[in-house]
């Protein structure tokens, strides 16, 4: 039995005390909600929200499909009239086409056209890549002509863990801010053959569900989507258990760190994982893109970033130069020379790393850091790394990475 760890949690009363939390993270858990068309209330908001999602593994080239909850909290029934979505895979033509509701082949809205009062709806998916993220923008309309938007950045990466017989992460699902009900999507890959699988939370889901009860290969990923409630003024820590009984009759099980802080804010939500720029065979600039999203309810404010050579990585088989790679930046769509200083809730922001010098190895850090827009908490910094790697041993050195 395994416990992951990946961060301390933290419970704070409302949000006009003057509380402390950690100042820093390698990424933000997203509560996956947008705002709606009017302002949003401090408690209970009225709206349409995507689930939290861990990294999606996709080890050993294995690509499932996967599962997201999308929750209705308006009180009204809704109909999708647009979504979006931005990936590495999709250039401007695709993204205006699926802004049209058309159903790849990667991504099945189906099940979430309509959206009937206080209900749920669930979105399956395939990742198009092995390591990567992709940003789905949901629109629903109710019959007054209130517009609900939704945003949620969900990654993937061939890196992730193995824990006593499952490949699952514990990312950005550590402390989820909220004063509404929430749902967190949990992907996980079988590292043995299991003939039955549960999920345990220490905290009673509100309801929860899990596509693969009745058993499930190695090497098969499968997705638990637990709806959780929020306590109210008081939040809590929670511990959610994934426990399967192989065909040899013994039990294998990982937990999962989770929590509710009972409060609306900011939340940011940025790739996590490391991303690798390679060269290319024809030797042209290369480029890797980070996602930086605001899925919480209110604006992020005091928003700046920062990008430091690392010059640890590799001891001293770095390129050491400041210059190796140049930053674009882009925002709902604008170019822009900096991030702004706010983002709005259902904004995003995608920040592209080009590889000037294909020669060059070494690695990048790079930090945003916000205020989470609630009285008396200090900025909140997340973390990423951009890798560049030189022609002649680029594959061989992604095996000295670790996130």
């Amino acid at each position: 039995m395994f416990n992951i760890n990946n961060r301390h949690l933290m419970n704070i009363m409302l949000p006009l005390l003057s509380i402390s939390l950690l100042a820093s993270c390698s990424g933000g858990p997203c509560v996956g909600i947008g705002a709606t068309s009017g302002v949003t209330s401090e408690i209970n908001p009225k709206i349409v929200a995507i689930s939290s999602s861990v990294v999606v593994p996709t080890n050993n080239n294995i690509n499932g499909r996967h599962l997201l909850a999308v929750n209705n909290l308006t009180e009204k029934d809704l109909i999708l009239t647009s979504y979006n979505v931005v990936s590495d895979h999709y250039t401007n033509d695709d993204i205006s086409k699926t802004r049209k509701i058309n159903v790849n082949s990667a991504i099945s809205l189906s099940n979430c056209n309509i959206l009937k009062s206080n209900n749920a709806c669930q979105i399956s998916f395939v990742p198009e890549e092995q390591d990567g993220s992709m940003i789905l923008q949901l629109e629903y309309s109710a019959k007054d002509g209130s517009i609900y938007k939704a945003v949620q950045l969900v990654e993937y990466s061939s890196r992730v863990n193995k824990y006593d017989g499952f490949i699952v992460s514990n990312a950005n699902i550590g402390n989820i801010f909220s004063t509404n009900q929430y749902s967190i999507a949990i992907p996980f890959v079988a590292d043995d053959d299991y003939q039955s699988i549960e999920v345990l939370s220490k905290i009673k889901p509100l309801s929860y569900q899990l596509d693969c009860a009745d058993g499930l290969n190695k090497n098969e990923a499968c997705t638990a989507i637990l709806t959780l409630p929020a306590e109210s003024q008081i939040g809590y820590s929670n511990e959610i258990t994934i426990k399967g009984l192989a065909y040899d009759g013994v039990y294998h099980q990982v937990k999962l760190d989770s929590g509710n802080t009972y409060a609306e804010a900011a939340t940011l939500s940025i790739n996590q994982w490391s991303s690798i720029i390679l060269p290319t065979e024809n030797g042209s600039n290369s480029s890797k893109t980070i996602r930086l999203v605001n899925c919480g309810t209110k604006v992020a404010l005091k928003v700046a970033d920062s990008l430091q050579l690392d010059q640890t990585w590799l001891n001293g088989g770095i390129n050491n130069h400041a210059n190796s790679i140049a930053k674009k930046i882009v925002c709902d769509g604008k170019d822009l020379s900096m991030l702004p200083e706010l983002i709005n809730p259902g904004s995003f922001c995608e920040i592209s790393f080009v590889l000037k010098d294909t020669n060059s190895v070494g690695a990048h850090n790079y930090a945003v850091s916000y205020d989470k827009n609630i009285l008396g908490l200090p900025l909140t910094t997340l973390k990423s790394k951009v890798y560049y790697l030189g022609p002649q041993d680029a594959h061989a050195l992604i095996n000295e990475i670790s996130d």
